[in-house]
């Protein structure tokens, strides 16, 4: 290498001087905010763990610091739409593209609560373990690839069958979604896995054959006691202030209503959706694009991509 290609700035060098006198440094944002970490102790945020997103806090502070007033939002890269809920919540018009399943129907979850009857949700909760443990016979609704077999205990994945089997059952279709939502959200806290990194790293009392140090998960739980915290946990942000045991005896007629701008999702990649839009039709965009990292999420979210795939086309 000559001295006088040494001088020669790169392509990012270029992009930040370029970009230089537009930067703040934001000293008193913390790791915990400008990760995902911020959002475990968010009510509706928490209910499923999307380890490449941000915290909403995070969101709101720049719409709230840099946004003149509310507009139409965008995210090109919504992942599990933190951007556009946190938007939605002021306010905003919100649109989001994504690529991955898995942040397409946590997004389409969340939609799936605005006007829900939390009433019925609450009656249908209830009588869930019933029902399931009259179900008999059952088609086996997750199917297996290479890489997520064997992830579940036998008899946890029996009670997911049923379950699914049982959410086919309910007709109320923004039930049946956030159901459906509940049990692809502890799917990580059931299996013999873990996410790490790209891969999915697989506890020593599986069936599969491990090589090097053996791995200890901890305790796994059952599908009963996973599903029945996350129910809780789903009825509990939809009730805000109130200490409630779905599995109790309920006397309260709140209803929880959501009156915001509804979001937008487009499934598909930004490459080809964003030259559909028109030009100057949003006023704000916040994003956390995919980097250079090579990670294959389809590895990193098999177990919910192989679950999404059998309730995208029942």
């Amino acid at each position: 290498m000559t001295q006088s290609s040494t001088l020669i700035p790169s392509a990012r060098q270029l992009l930040y001087d370029r970009m230089a006198s537009k930067m703040e440094t934001a000293n008193h944002l913390s790791r915990k905010v400008v990760s995902f970490q911020a959002n475990k102790d968010e009510p509706i945020y928490r209910w499923f763990k999307y380890k490449e997103g941000f915290s909403s806090a995070l969101v709101k502070y720049f719409l709230g610091e840099y946004g003149n007033k509310p507009g139409r939002l965008l995210d090109p890269f919504a992942g599990a739409g933190t951007t556009l809920f946190a938007g939605q919540e002021l306010g905003w018009q919100s649109l989001g593209i994504e690529l991955l399943p898995v942040g397409a129907f946590v997004m389409q979850a969340r939609e799936a609560l605005n006007g829900i009857d939390t009433d019925k949700l609450r009656r249908i909760v209830k009588k869930t373990w019933t029902e399931i443990s009259q179900i008999e016979h059952y088609v086996n609704h997750i199917k297996h690839i290479t890489i997520t077999k064997d992830a579940f205990p036998d008899e946890t994945e029996r009670q997911l069958n049923k379950f699914l089997a049982f959410c086919a059952t309910i007709e109320d279709e923004k039930i049946q979604t956030v159901m459906r939502f509940a049990a692809f959200a502890v799917l990580e806290d059931i299996s013999y896995t873990r996410k790490d990194g790209q891969y999915l790293r697989w506890d020593y009392r599986s069936n599969r054959e491990l090589s090097g140090k053996p791995f200890d998960k901890g305790k796994i739980l059952t599908f009963e006691e996973a599903l029945k915290h996350k129910l809780n946990q789903i009825l509990v942000d939809l009730l805000p202030g109130q200490s409630i045991n779905l599995f109790e005896q309920l006397d309260s007629n709140r209803h929880s209503t959501i009156e915001q701008n509804p979001v937008s999702i487009i499934e598909g990649s930004c490459l080809e959706e964003l030259p559909k839009l028109e030009s100057d039709a949003f006023d704000f965009i916040v994003t956390s694009p995919p980097y250079c990292n090579r990670y294959d999420y389809t590895r990193t979210y098999a177990l919910e991509l192989v679950f999404w795939d059998k309730i995208a086309i029942r």
